[in-house]
């Protein structure tokens, strides 16, 4: 059985960073944790934010892995979620405090105009 928690990291280093490294997954979990932290609330309402991440519907974070390799991707996202919410595992790419992250591949169109987070 898995945790909400756990459960909605999980899907979301999934569906937003499956093709990463592992380090960078873990700084995406790291992110995730600190806006949690921030605002006083659970994983899962941080990430069902209106308007945070473009795959959640009406509030609904699905997984829809189609191949073994998705599959594979999104076991090892929940492994990797459920060791960051135990706090096993840490992220040496983040110095400092950060509650928004951006994919440079995306394209200039995904850049937020956000002030830097002290």
């Amino acid at each position: 059985m898995i945790s909400a928690s756990a459960f909605c990291l999980g899907v979301t280093l999934f569906k937003e960073a499956r093709s990463e490294p592992i380090s960078t997954q873990i700084a995406v979990a790291h992110v995730v944790m600190q806006r949690r932290d921030e605002m006083q609330t659970t994983v899962c309402k941080v990430i069902k934010q209106p308007r945070q991440f473009s795959w959640v519907r009406h509030g609904q974070i699905k997984a829809h892995p189609q191949t073994k390799l998705e599959q594979q991707a999104l076991s090892k996202a929940f492994v990797i979620a459920k060791r960051v919410l135990f706090k096993q595992l840490r992220s040496n790419k983040l110095r400092g405090k950060y509650l928004f992250f951006n994919n440079a591949h995306m394209g200039k169109r995904y850049k937020t105009h956000q002030p830097p987070v002290k």
